[in-house]
């Protein structure tokens, strides 16, 4: 670990255009609509592009998938909007009556083997960027999970644990990353610089509910190395137990993660 390299880039030489979000749709219809309305707008105000009033987001999205009438549930739909061309150049423009709007759907690949004997999790051999604002949004202008994924997978990897420049955990590649020792559930705070997940944030209110001890906060990766269970979210996958991390074997028998993946 301590070899690990810092990946830097500095938000001011960045022009993002696009925000997207990647939704699941099943049989029972769009999953939490509203939760991803309200982080695209988030991400939207800080990126400067209007995103449409949440009935008019979701009319959009509505029509699209009835129009597309895909068959085999469930799928992932990606719902990207970029901002007016012509407006790229000057950032103080916040004007959305020619924003783009990208919509398309794919399969949701994750298989019940992986649900059922749990997936192999590796740690990334370069620390991840340090925080800033786009961390905190799906920016379709700052995306360098895609490489870092299939180079993890092409090692025979699930997925690939990111550090930040301080060696702390931060995210996986494509999910958010928990675990559990002694029945308390941890998972890496915000300020790491993680994504503010959908699937996260649904398995912490449900964690609070039910009630199971919780905190978010700094960790490292001799906390996941030394955890009774390690599980990863994300609005597709919705909880996907771990059961290698490197050279560490969780048993998934009785795991908390479990509990937590219920239907919402």
């Amino acid at each position: 670990m301590g070899n690990q390299k810092s990946k830097n880039r500095s938000f001011d030489k960045i022009k993002p255009v696009g925000i997207f979000e990647t939704i699941k749709v099943t049989a029972d219809g769009i999953v939490v609509p509203e939760l991803h309305w309200e982080r695209m707008s988030k991400g939207g105000k800080l990126l400067g592009i209007t995103i449409p009033a949440y009935d008019e987001w979701l009319n959009k999205i509505e029509t699209y998938l009835r129009e597309t009438k895909i068959e085999q549930l469930p799928f992932a739909l990606r719902a990207e909007i970029r901002k007016d061309p012509s407006l790229i150049s000057d950032q103080s423009q916040n004007h959305n009556h020619n924003n783009q709007w990208l919509l398309s759907t794919r399969a949701v690949s994750y298989t019940r083997e992986q649900y059922e004997e749990g997936v192999r999790v590796v740690f990334m051999p370069e620390h991840r960027v340090d925080p800033i604002p786009l961390n905190y949004i799906k920016s379709a202008d700052f995306l360098d999970t895609a490489a870092a994924l299939r180079a993890v997978q092409g090692g025979g990897a699930f997925e690939g644990i990111w550090l930040n420049s301080r060696g702390q955990i931060m995210e996986g590649t494509r999910s958010n990353v928990f675990f559990v020792k002694n029945g308390h559930l941890y998972t890496p705070s915000l300020e790491s610089g993680c994504l503010a997940g959908i699937r996260r944030r649904i398995v912490i209110e449900k964690a609070l509910e039910l009630p199971i001890p919780f905190s978010e906060g700094v960790y490292y990766p001799e906390d996941l190395l030394n955890a009774d269970e390690v599980f990863l979210t994300n609005s597709l996958m919705d909880v996907m137990p771990v059961s290698e991390l490197e050279e560490k074997v969780f048993r998934l028998d009785g795991t908390l993660g479990r509990r937590l993946s219920l239907p919402i």
